[in-house]
């Protein structure tokens, strides 16, 4: 799930959260809030035929406190919507778990920074 969006058919750079997983980035640089969208997360692919992966985004400026920016399904955006500059991006799945067919939670390829660091 480091560096930019692996596009080979075969995607063999990213990491599958599971069902109920989380995963936690740190940036070098704070990610900063500024018009529009500011992270993108490419899903490697939908779940299973007829459902698509979702994960809950929560940004943190210390680790410690974390404010939720909502659900993606699939490959979607966020807006950091006038959170501080942050250093942390918490990816947790949120893909439904009822009933068939089954998936494996969200499959993280990338986090993209959208609108700049510093």
């Amino acid at each position: 799930a480091l560096g930019l969006p692996d596009p080979s058919e075969d995607r063999t750079y990213w990491t599958t959260l599971g069902l109920g997983g989380e995963l936690t980035l740190e940036f070098a640089v704070p990610v900063r809030d500024a018009d529009g969208a500011d992270l993108r997360l490419v899903d490697v692919a939908d779940g299973a035929k007829g459902r698509a992966d979702a994960a809950e985004v929560s940004v943190s400026t210390d680790g410690e406190a974390w404010t939720s920016l909502g659900v993606v399904t699939g490959t979607g955006e966020v807006d950091l919507a006038g959170t501080d500059a942050v250093r942390f991006v918490r990816v947790a799945d949120a893909t439904p778990d009822a009933g068939p067919p089954a998936t494996d939670g969200y499959d993280l390829d990338a986090v993209q920074v959208l609108t700049g660091c510093g």
